[in-house]
């Protein structure tokens, strides 16, 4: 009988808790202000993860794989072929010349300002990937009809190719 009153105490202990409502945390409603925390948070969190440096304008950069001394470091007026993949810092892709399997080209001076400081870092053969602040990156503003939101931070993993220098 002990055994009996012990089970069917334990059984609606165990069934108040279960139809108990779980807490609800307010996380506030999306907003620009808690995208820009989240993007400043982001930057603040990569420049202390080791083997990134950040530069003076804020660019955060690393290295993959073996330098090459030896291969070409193009300038601002240089036309660079990449193969790149551009995502968000929660790592959702918005663009990759891999995804659409040919490299790109374009001249370093026309494309966003972490791009022409990051690439102009590199040298042929070499993979980087950068973490573009938004001040870099496109600002403020709406790009891509609604594909990327003012003040997002950017990561790009890219592989320079070619530099092939301005005419």
């Amino acid at each position: 009988m002990k055994h009996l009153l012990l089970t069917t105490a334990a059984a609606l202990a165990l069934s108040a808790c279960a139809t108990a409502a779980p807490p609800v945390v307010d996380r506030g409603a999306p907003s620009q202000a808690r995208w820009d925390a989240g993007q400043a948070a982001y930057l603040a969190w990569n420049a202390d993860r080791p083997g990134w440096t950040t530069t003076a304008s804020g660019l955060q950069y690393r290295r993959e794989g073996r330098a090459h001394p030896q291969g070409r470091r193009p300038t601002a007026t240089d036309t660079v072929r990449v193969h790149y993949a551009g995502t968000f810092i929660d790592g959702r892709e918005f663009d990759s010349s891999w995804t659409r399997g040919e490299p790109a080209e374009f001249p370093l001076n026309r494309v966003i300002k972490g791009w022409t400081e990051g690439v102009a870092l590199m040298r042929e053969g070499e993979t980087y990937q950068f973490v573009i602040p938004a001040a870099l990156a496109y600002g403020d503003r709406w790009v891509g009809g609604d594909e990327l939101p003012p003040n997002s931070t950017l990561r790009f993993k890219v592989e320079l190719l070619a530099v092939l220098p301005a005419a």
